[in-house]
């Protein structure tokens, strides 16, 4: 199953699991529904022990055909903390935002003065090919690319939860 790091509450709230506590978590979740972002479908609350917070599709939910592969804990953890180091520079820093006219989610979208900014934060290797697609995308559509790869060995990533 894909995880997602936001979704949207019936009340319009977008909520980033990762961003809270557990306990706050375990009411959130008694106490309200909430949707994906990208297609309205609802999503599920998963907060358990050994992975980062974060939401999931119902099985055979019709958007999961539309977001990227499954991503590893240090790819989750590092567009994490990429978000919350462009949040206290950047008040228009938006997490997996859908780009309708693109078709796709970068890990973060970045509203400048000058020009948006979408930031792919790669863990895995992919073809050159892909990478071409997503920045020929971009560029179409006046967004600045850039690409940021993440080895495990180039600087430690916090797997710590609150």
């Amino acid at each position: 199953m894909i995880q997602i790091l936001s979704a949207v509450t019936a009340d319009g709230e977008i909520i980033i699991p990762a961003q809270h506590p557990k306990a706050f978590l375990d009411k959130l979740k008694s106490s309200n529904r909430f949707s994906c972002i990208q297609c309205s479908e609802q999503v599920i609350l998963k907060n358990g022990m050994i992975k980062t917070p974060h939401f999931a599709h119902t099985r055979n939910a019709s958007c999961t055909q539309t977001f990227s592969e499954g991503e590893s804990e240090d790819h989750l953890q590092g567009k994490l903390h990429l978000y919350e180091f462009l949040q206290k520079h950047s008040s228009t820093v938006q997490l997996e935002a859908y780009l309708p006219s693109l078709h796709q989610r970068p890990d973060l979208y970045v509203q400048s003065e000058s020009y948006p900014i979408a930031i792919e934060f790669q863990c895995s290797q992919i073809p050159a090919t892909v990478i071409q697609q997503r920045t020929a995308g971009y560029i179409a559509n006046r967004i600045n690319p850039p690409f940021g790869y993440y080895e495990h060995h180039q600087f430690p990533i916090s797997h710590s939860k609150k």
